[in-house]
Parts: C-alpha cells; structure tokens; sequence
C-alpha cells in the first residue's frame, strides 16, 4: 500500500471512531442539552473537537492510533524519533511541526 492510502485509511478509521463517540454521546444527553447542538456546524465542530481528543489521548498514551495501527504506520519527527509531548500536542490537532510525519511502523526507527 502506499504512503498516502495509508494516511487516508488511518484518518478514515479516527473519524468513524470520533462519529461513534459523537453519536453514543449525543443519545444519553438530556434533550435540552441535545436540542443546542442542531445546526449545521456544531455537529460537526464537535465530532472534529472529538476527533482531536481523542487523537492527543491515544498519542501520548499509546503513541498511535487505531487508525494508525491498523494502517501499520505512526508519526515520528524528522529525525525519526518518538514525538515530544509538544508535538504530540500538535499533532492532536493536524499540525505536523518539527518535520513530524507518517513513517510506515514495519520500517520506523524505534
């Protein structure tokens, strides 16, 4: 597979995962609360608020994502080591700083 399929296939498995988590979310919310989020944005703004977390939580916990390890590659920065927290925070939220980027985890440096 190439480099770029796997990127897109990781980043479609995270944001099933954000949708899911928005969707059992949004069922067990008092219907007052749930009633705000209609709209054209705020779903959406919330699934990608989720999408992010959950990012930053599986990556500095577990150093990839679901959609990572399924795609077999992780983030690594330029001089292909693990992520410092700062750019673990970035990454959270799609900006690769310091040369980060997508390594295939077969042959990443470890």
């Amino acid at each position: 597979m190439s480099g770029h399929f796997k990127k897109t296939l990781a980043g479609i498995i995270d944001a099933f995962i954000a949708i899911a988590i928005f969707l059992i979310i949004t069922q067990f919310l008092p219907k007052h609360i749930a009633s705000k989020l209609d709209g054209a944005y705020k779903p959406a703004l919330l699934i990608y608020l989720l999408l992010a977390v959950y990012r930053l939580i599986t990556l500095l916990l577990l150093k990839l994502t679901v959609g990572m390890h399924i795609a077999k590659i992780e983030l690594l920065n330029a001089e292909e080591e693990p992520l410092t927290v700062k750019e673990n925070l970035c990454a959270a939220f799609f900006v690769l700083i310091n040369g980060v980027d997508y390594y295939e985890t077969n042959t990443a440096h470890k």
